[in-house]
């Protein structure tokens, strides 16, 4: 499973899931050691490439959305933001309180397709979190 303990742990590990590459952003002082946690954080979301995340959550949603451990989680994910948008649930899914136990799941659905995801400690602990 995923692990991140930090924001920017987080960040990391979701930027690597969607194989997205750093761009280069250039300010005007690049040392690290003059600039805060904000201002870093700031410029980490500059480098967010929206592109490639939005092509690869349609991707994800394309080749999970007829699974009804699925539609059970978007449905349960997507109230949380008060809606029924399955795609909305995905994309809480990819939160930083869901997503390690998300990544599990969507990584037994890639290796391992014939085991029920009902079976896996992930899937229910997901579960419990979002019916809270």
């Amino acid at each position: 499973m995923i692990q991140y303990s930090s924001n920017k742990e987080y960040r990391q590990v979701l930027r690597e899931y969607f194989n997205m590459g750093p761009t280069v952003i250039r300010v005007k002082n690049d040392d690290k050691e003059d600039r805060d946690k904000d201002e870093e954080e700031t410029l980490d979301e500059l480098d967010y490439d929206e592109t490639i995340a939005s092509a690869f959550l349609d991707s994800v949603y394309e080749k999970t959305r007829h699974i009804p451990e699925f539609q059970q989680l978007y449905d349960l994910a997507a109230a949380c933001m008060f809606s029924t948008d399955r795609e909305i649930g995905m994309a809480v899914l990819f939160s930083y309180d869901y997503f390690g136990l998300f990544h599990s799941l969507l990584e037994h659905m890639r290796t391992n397709a014939t085991t029920p995801l009902t079976t896996l400690e992930s899937y229910r602990q997901l579960l419990q979190r979002l019916s809270r």
